[in-house]
């Protein structure tokens, strides 16, 4: 990579930071699909994959993703958000975007969209179906995978046409947008289910979600198959920061293999993986040991600190998450640790550091999350059970690590926006990992 092309990546991203999140219009596909023709992409649906849900959707598509690349399958991999570069969103047989294959994406995409009122996601959705598809950069995919980035039915991903929907847990999010109870929720997702599709999907969480997914296989003429249960447990060692740093262990239908992640949750999105895996035609039992090279970045990554200490970035982002985090916390049995929480201004903090600290001593630090992050005043009673606060991470985690003693814990969660600034400041600039 020369100075030219990232400097010319750097202007490109401000350019698109500029560009709105949310567009003022009603929701709806009508840019996206003008952007896809003009771009005039041999599109192939028969090998591209749509993953939508509450949480774990990331974590599906990136284990999905280790599994095809053991097949010896070429993947791209769309995702969102990045922790801290925007190159992060793409990856190409593994490996994240380089800066000069992102300004040529970007500037096929801006050179056909103009006039479009494409929005800051639609664009970077654009740029991963030209990058996939185009063969005029880098050579086509094999498997495209897309995360969903908000819902599914006016998501910029359901452009792209796709054979295959996976649904990932449900559970109660992004409520402006999505409404405020589970078939609301689950009917927006299912919205990426198309006629004649494959559907996989993880255990529906009400009798009435399971009756909508029936209504809506029987009106797409779609094909329905839930993911198989499956259990993990922590690796056996003499200390829980021992038992942290090892690989804990999966087991599914398919056999067992080391755990990328640990948690039930983190077990049931490796099971969803496989069996989209497998419904899309190949042997998950011969490739499942492939799991363990899964890379995802900030999902409860464990992270040596002088002292013995770790350092666990986790950016789970609403009560549900929390909910499957502290399940992790209860395994390990991490009664005491310190936590450096930043949430943002929609979520309910309350429900997240309620069930954070109702288990376990916890010594909050309080932080501000870089985007659309509540405001330290609004954490209310928090603030005073609080051991410090500050609105800038940097500050903030630096303080619960210089107040942390040998052997301590320190979680970092709230929010992906967190965890990436953290990762900016502390991982990629500054040495704090033992060598």
């Amino acid at each position: 990579m020369t100075d030219a092309w990232y400097e010319r990546y750097r202007a490109y991203v401000r350019e698109l930071e500029g560009t709105g999140v949310f567009p003022e219009k009603e929701p709806n596909l009508r840019a996206m699909r003008e952007g896809l023709a003009r771009l005039q992409l041999p599109l192939r649906p028969e090998r591209t994959i749509v993953v939508a849900g509450t949480n774990g959707k990331g974590t599906t598509c990136a284990a999905l993703e280790a599994l095809l690349r053991a097949e010896g399958q070429r993947v791209g991999f769309y995702s969102s958000p990045h922790l801290v570069e925007t190159t992060e969103r793409f990856r190409l047989d593994g490996a994240d975007l380089s800066p000069e294959l992102f300004c040529r994406a970007f500037e096929a995409v801006r050179d056909a969209g103009r006039g479009l009122p494409l929005t800051h996601f639609e664009i970077l959705t654009l740029m991963a179906a030209w990058l996939f598809y185009s063969g005029h950069a880098t050579r086509p995919v094999d498997w495209a995978v897309f995360e969903v980035g908000l819902g599914g039915l006016w998501d910029a991903t359901n452009a792209i046409p796709h054979d295959f929907a996976v649904i990932a847990s449900l559970g109660i999010d992004h409520e402006k947008f999505l409404g405020r109870d589970l078939v609301s929720i689950a009917r927006n997702k299912f919205g990426i289910v198309g006629p004649g599709a494959r559907v996989v999907h993880a255990r529906f969480p009400s009798p009435e979600v399971q009756a909508l997914a029936a209504s809506t296989a029987a009106q797409t003429q779609s094909r329905w198959s839930q993911a198989p249960a499956a259990s993990w447990s922590p690796a056996a060692a003499t200390s829980v920061n021992e038992s942290l740093r090892r690989p804990a262990r999966l087991r599914t239908a398919w056999g067992e293999c080391e755990a990328p992640l640990p948690g039930q949750r983190g077990a049931d999105n490796l099971s969803l993986a496989a069996a989209t895996f497998e419904a899309i035609g190949y042997d998950a039992k011969l490739r499942l040991p492939a799991l363990a090279a899964m890379r995802w970045s900030g999902r409860f990554e464990v992270l040596p600190l002088e002292g013995e200490r770790l350092l666990v970035l986790s950016g789970d982002h609403n009560v549900a998450g929390l909910e499957s985090l502290v399940e992790i916390l209860d395994a390990y049995s991490l009664r005491t640790l310190r936590a450096v929480v930043g949430i943002s201004q929609d979520k309910d903090a309350d429900g997240i550091l309620t069930r954070l600290t109702q288990s376990r001593a916890v010594t909050l630090h309080l932080t501000e999350s870089p985007f659309k992050g509540r405001r330290l005043a609004d954490y209310g009673p928090w603030l005073d059970r609080a051991a410090s606060s500050n609105p800038d991470p940097a500050t903030a985690l630096w303080q619960a690590i210089d107040a942390s003693a040998p052997g301590e814990v320190i979680l970092v969660t709230g929010s992906l926006y967190l965890v990436g600034a953290v990762k900016h400041e502390f991982v990629y600039r500054s040495p704090i990992r033992d060598k």
